[in-house]
């Protein structure tokens, strides 16, 4: 098994799907080069999102919400690992959203 892995979280407004209400906010995680993407169910002004920082340039719940997500993401992701379970981003991503992973049989 695979002793180290490379592991990311990207918070990010995503233009391309621009409402009257704002930029809905997603975040994605990379997990050895594999991605997996959550939409936060959030929407930021567009004018106040800063995309170096990952953040809304006020202080805005927004902000609290995106570090309550990070420290969910990290805490799932160290359980995962004590556990010596098998981490993908998908299968970080289903234990975050709560949906049940597809068990495959060969």
């Amino acid at each position: 098994m695979k002793t180290t892995q490379t592991f990311s979280i990207l918070f990010w407004a995503n233009k391309a799907k621009s409402t009257s209400e704002g930029l809905p906010l997603f975040a994605r995680i990379t997990i050895d080069g594999k991605r997996a993407e959550i939409s936060l169910k959030r929407k930021v002004d567009p004018n106040l999102w800063n995309a170096k920082a990952s953040c809304v340039d006020d202080k805005s719940e927004v902000n609290n919400y995106i570090a309550q997500v990070k420290a969910e993401l990290l805490k799932l992701y160290n359980q995962m690992q004590v556990l010596d379970e098998q981490i993908t981003a998908e299968s970080l991503k289903m234990r975050f959203t709560g949906e049940k992973e597809e068990i495959a049989f060969n």
